[in-house]
């Protein structure tokens, strides 16, 4: 790829470690890149977009860069904050200012002339709605298990008791803080008929029974393999923790802490013998999922560190100062293990990380641009 060109345009928040790796890798590659957050403006983002006869023309500027509308290469739509009104605007004055700002901002971004999206946010929008995905995968002929979004706390005691164990777990990813501002979040929890009160009627509740046909701690991952795809099973143990928690911040990757090298150890630097032992100690008898484990390497799916808890904290391990075989025998481990902490990935932390917001299982690459979240 020649260097230089127009710029791609990463629309996220500050705090998104996946973003953090695919501009560095842009960077890598000499690609121009500008990253903003929908949350900053009007504050810290100028906005001026012409619309005539001749189409779209205009600037956006943030505190350090400045793009053409009409000269963006592609867009990386990941996890923007939503616009906020200016704390001196009354209840109501602030609504309409936020409305503004998403139907004029929000619009200008998702009409970019030329541009290419991942994803569209318009359809991102459209794919957030739980019940459509749960409607669509049932009409493409997949396993729906029993869900029930209802604000009915007997109707909810009814299902929980019929199909538990179940899950709640909220809708969607909605911002939440304390009276300081900081990020609070909703864990997944198993939810028995005598936890379900009255709470339930002041808005939608969604609760799904775990799959029974399927050992309850097992997660499948689509991967991608050159040009094939090919399914992958990993095991996980979520931890309980009730109620909001927060988020812990994120540490920027200058700031990583290194830690000694440990001695070398005789072990295996080959991982197919440590599959072979977790598929034999994991209880499934499906032969396919045997099959899954033993010929995937689950090291992949940690990259370049994971998480420890020890019920208090979470304790960085980092690959590149951990002698090799160590390193697989930590991996293959049968537990979880976690890569991200709030918006902090285990390679990038500083040191231990307080408190128990789990964010992303070690069960799923940061470049699949998945995040298991358990909030």
């Amino acid at each position: 790829m020649a260097a230089g060109g127009p710029p791609v345009l990463v629309v996220t928040r500050l705090d998104d470690a996946t973003a953090d790796q695919v501009i560095t890798e842009l960077n890598r590659r000499r690609v121009p890149v500008v990253r903003l957050d929908p949350g900053d403006f009007p504050r810290e983002v100028v906005l001026s977009g012409t619309f005539d006869s001749t189409g779209t023309s205009g600037t956006l500027a943030t505190a350090s860069r400045r793009v053409d509308l009409g000269n963006v290469r592609s867009v990386y739509w990941r996890r923007p904050t939503p616009h906020t009104a200016d704390l001196a605007m009354d209840e109501q004055t602030g609504r309409w200012a936020v409305e503004e700002a998403r139907y004029g901002f929000g619009g200008i971004l998702a009409a970019l002339p030329g541009a290419y999206y991942l994803n569209h946010p318009w359809h991102n929008r459209d794919a957030e709605y739980k019940p459509a995905q749960l409607a669509t995968a049932a009409a493409c002929g997949f396993t729906v298990p029993p869900t029930l979004i209802t604000n009915d706390p007997d109707r909810a005691r009814a299902f929980a008791a019929e199909h538990g164990p179940v899950l709640y777990k909220p809708l969607r990813e909605t911002e939440y803080t304390d009276g300081t501002g900081r990020a609070l979040t909703v864990w997944i929890e198993d939810v028995t008929p005598d936890q379900i009160d009255s709470h339930v009627r002041h808005t939608a509740h969604r609760g799904a029974r775990l799959p029974r046909r399927f050992p309850t701690h097992f997660r499948c991952l689509r991967l991608r393999s050159g040009p094939r795809w090919r399914l992958a099973l990993v095991r996980v143990q979520p931890e309980r923790s009730m109620g909001l928690v927060p988020r812990p911040h994120h540490h920027p990757p200058h700031a990583r802490h290194h830690r000694p090298p440990t001695a070398r150890s005789p072990r295996m630097t080959d991982s197919a013998d440590l599959r072979r032992r977790l598929a034999a100690a994991v209880p499934v008898d499906d032969p396919a999922w045997r099959t899954a484990l033993e010929t995937v390497p689950r090291e992949l799916f940690v990259d370049k560190g994971l998480c420890q808890f020890d019920g208090h904290r979470w304790t960085p391990v980092h690959q590149d100062v951990t002698d090799p075989g160590t390193w697989l025998e930590l991996v293959h481990q049968d537990t979880t293990w976690v890569t991200q902490v709030g918006g902090t990935g285990a390679a990038d932390a500083t040191g231990p990380v307080t408190g128990p917001h789990l964010v992303q299982h070690a069960a799923f690459p940061d470049r699949a641009h998945v995040r298991c979240r358990r909030d």
